[in-house]
């Protein structure tokens, strides 16, 4: 009866952590976006829950690995060992893509500035991008040889779609 008591409680508590993370996402969204009204150059960048969630969850798993070795007992194994390295590093890859993620748009100037989560910058004139792609979960900027992805829930997103609109850039 107490397992069931927990589950539930667990299932409850997931939804309501999931959907306050959502909120603070979107209401720093639209403060950092009033800020930047006046700015010459704008930053589109990953949010910064990203980084704490990516932190958190390296910690635990990290914890959880340590703990393993100090203490083995019957379920320490190959494809234990795995599973929580997988989640290490991709707490891990949650930390530097949010560090290194970002477009920059400058108001004056035909190209913009982005770079990608392991650092690689692109300059990308407004004339190269073929379409762009408004999805469920990501927007896909096309050019002639690559795509690039930028996240729904980035900061400052409106006024990358703004931009490309009045560069003449089409909406596939």
């Amino acid at each position: 009866m107490k397992q069931i008591i927990i589950r539930a409680i667990s299932l409850s508590v997931i939804p309501i952590v999931v959907g306050a993370l959502l909120a603070y996402i979107t209401k720093s969204n639209k403060k950092e976006m009033l800020n930047n009204l006046n700015k010459e150059h704008i930053l589109v960048h990953l949010p910064k829950v990203n980084m704490w969630v990516g932190f958190l969850s390296t910690s635990f798993f990290l914890v959880c690995f340590f703990m393993m070795l100090l203490f083995p007992n019957d379920t320490v194994n190959i494809g234990t060992i795995t599973v929580i390295s997988l989640f290490i590093l991709l707490g891990i890859f949650l930390v530097a893509s949010s560090l290194n993620w970002r477009i920059r748009i400058f108001r004056d100037k035909d190209y913009l500035i982005y770079r990608t989560s392991f650092g690689r910058t692109y300059k990308i004139q407004y004339k190269d991008f073929v379409c762009y792609k408004d999805g469920n979960s990501m927007l896909t900027l096309k050019t002639e040889n690559k795509s690039f992805f930028v996240d729904k829930k980035a900061t400052n997103l409106e006024f990358l779609i703004e931009r490309l609109q009045q560069q003449g850039v089409k909406k596939h």
